[in-house]
């Protein structure tokens, strides 16, 4: 403040204006040091700032000192803004870089408050995420979830600040896992067979949560090992199958189906049984050896030297068994007839393997001739 021994009015002007500075004519003043032009000193640093004041009295005369002042710096924290990033499951690794800004021009450097499966962090404040980590393998088709963690930024004097970085897992569809082949319950030839669906099942797995209580048998379907069909398949509707041997088949059945999730995943699998062989009644049919013959009559036909009737045929015999098509010959003791099988009448017939017989009776019987 000015004085003036004639008492005349004083007004102040400075030469130079100051940031911050706020100057008044009366010489009243206000100085602000968080002004922008400061905050670049750092803690401990100082900036002398300084301007020329001149009082002025009415008659003209003037006289000028100097203002000034010394700001002594102070640490500014960091600035950081937090992120929030969106990735697909199984997608690409997503890069990203954390960035504060320090009026300071301190150092900086980053750090987490806890770790995230798939989040690789560094001092830098760069960061790569893994949106195919294990841990997000079961978020499913349409679902999604949240990880996060707080970033810190430190500055070289120790100001901190503290954001969010957190990523947004969006689920993709994992088709359904078969581990190995299912092995069925044996079953018999001919007979219907009931298969579980949960059974076609069991060797299946999916990791949606999703998909869960969600997969399905189709396009099931029965071969034998040539890869020919072995019977037929229905669908029950209702969790089951049956399936319907072909004819007379027995041995390795091999079943190949579809596992279908609920959002168009698919999986080819298979089972396998064995269906017991189940003996079979052969079919046997007759043909006479002369077409003209149908079997003998007294006193008729080829009668040989001790007067018996002849008469030779054919059995022919089908059997679904495999090697089973043949006549079993059990001749048992000699009769006084001969090797063979005595008949209620009084004939004999010698039986051979393939089929071939020859019936003999004895003519002029007494019951014949009436």
């Amino acid at each position: 403040m000015g004085t003036d021994v004639d008492q005349d009015l004083l007004t102040y002007s400075i030469s130079n204006p100051i940031d911050g500075l706020t100057f008044n004519p009366d010489g009243s003043y206000l100085f602000d040091p968080s002004h922008a032009s400061y905050q670049h000193l750092a803690k401990g640093d100082t900036q002398v700032v300084t301007t020329m004041v001149t009082v002025t009295d009415t008659a003209g005369g003037s006289h000028r000192e100097q203002l000034k002042f010394t700001i002594t710096g102070t640490n500014d924290l960091p600035v950081m803004a937090g992120q929030s990033q969106s990735v697909k499951e199984d997608g690409a690794v997503f890069h990203g870089q954390m960035t504060a800004t320090d009026v300071d021009q301190d150092l900086l450097k980053y750090s987490i408050s806890n770790p995230i499966d798939g989040l690789s962090f560094n001092p830098d404040g760069s960061y790569t995420f893994d949106p195919s980590h294990a841990s997000y393998q079961h978020i499913g088709s349409g679902d999604s979830e949240v990880v996060k963690t707080v970033v810190t930024v430190t500055d070289s004097a120790g100001g901190q600040s503290q954001q969010e970085l957190s990523f947004t897992v969006h689920g993709t569809n994992d088709a359904p896992n078969v581990s190995s082949s299912v092995t069925l319950p044996t079953g018999d030839e001919d007979k219907p067979y009931l298969i579980q669906a949960s059974s076609l099942l069991s060797n299946v797995t999916d990791v949606d949560t999703n998909d869960l209580g969600k997969l399905t048998v189709a396009n099931l379907e029965a071969l034998k090992p040539d890869s020919t069909p072995a019977g037929t398949i229905t669908d029950n509707h209702d969790g089951t199958f049956t399936f319907t041997p072909e004819a007379n088949y027995n041995g390795s059945v091999l079943f190949y189906y579809k596992v279908k999730d609920a959002h168009g995943g698919v999986m080819l699998d298979h089972a396998s049984t064995s269906l017991n062989a189940v003996a079979d009644n052969a079919q046997i049919s007759y043909a006479a050896i002369d077409q003209h013959q149908s079997g003998v009559t007294e006193d008729r036909g080829y009668i040989d030297t001790h007067d018996k009737l002849h008469f030779e045929g054919k059995l022919d015999i089908v059997d679904p068994d495999q090697g089973e098509a043949m006549f079993d010959i059990n001749y048992g003791p000699q009769t006084y007839t001969g090797i063979g099988y005595d008949t209620k009448l009084g004939g004999h017939i010698f039986l051979m393997r393939d089929g071939h017989y020859t019936y003999t009776i004895r003519d002029h019987q007494p019951k014949f001739n009436h």
